[in-house]
């Protein structure tokens, strides 16, 4: 029996069953001769071996790879900018106790906003489409709610300003890059199931 490279490519993409040794293909949520739940380990498996043999899922791939390491950074960032900016107000003296609170409230803002960053990097691995999608509309609220704050620290004045508006840019196109490939990447996946 021969078989076209579509056809040939799909029965590749399978791992086996931990439990029963059956072949496990798209989508991999559980066995279908045996019906065990596919672990974690092996639904990576199973992409990482389309990954190898498809040139678009190992583009996406790559895209959301780089949007979760923005996640990453971004993170890291708001929590080092909350600590410090706390580090600065508190060297300098409080007023009152108004001060020392919003000092206060604001570390936690910024804690809470890399934790969520963090929590979408972390979740990049198992679901992609979400996790980009919220850590787009996490850093877009914050970007919307700084100009609001702040509108004239939104215009891009002098060097400083136009460097800090390169980044927020780049860091959008990352995000939004990553957003898109993590679609096609969901997309890919369906076609190999509906392929089986």
């Amino acid at each position: 029996v021969r078989l076209n490279d579509d056809r040939r490519s799909v029965l590749d993409i399978s791992v086996p069953c931990s439990s029963c040794a059956s072949p496990i293909g798209f989508p991999g949520l559980s066995c279908p001769s045996c019906g065990k739940v596919v672990s974690l380990p092996l639904r990576e498996a199973l992409e990482a071996r389309l990954e190898a043999s498809d040139e678009d899922f190992r583009e996406a791939k790559a895209k959301i790879r780089s949007a979760a390491t923005t996640l990453l950074v971004l993170s890291l960032l708001h929590a080092g900018a909350g600590l410090l900016r706390f580090l600065v107000e508190t060297s300098s003296g409080f007023q009152d106790a108004a001060d020392r609170g919003r000092a206060i409230v604001n570390l936690i803002a910024y804690l809470a906003m890399g934790a969520v960053l963090f929590g979408c990097y972390a979740l990049c691995a198992r679901a992609p489409v979400r996790a980009t999608a919220v850590g787009l509309g996490t850093w877009l609220t914050l970007q919307v709610g700084a100009t609001i704050a702040s509108p004239l620290s939104a215009l891009p004045i002098g060097l400083s300003g136009f460097v800090v508006a390169f980044v927020r840019f780049a860091v959008l196109l990352l995000l939004v890059r990553g957003l898109v490939a993590a679609l096609r990447g969901r997309s890919v996946m369906r076609k190999m199931a509906e392929k089986r």
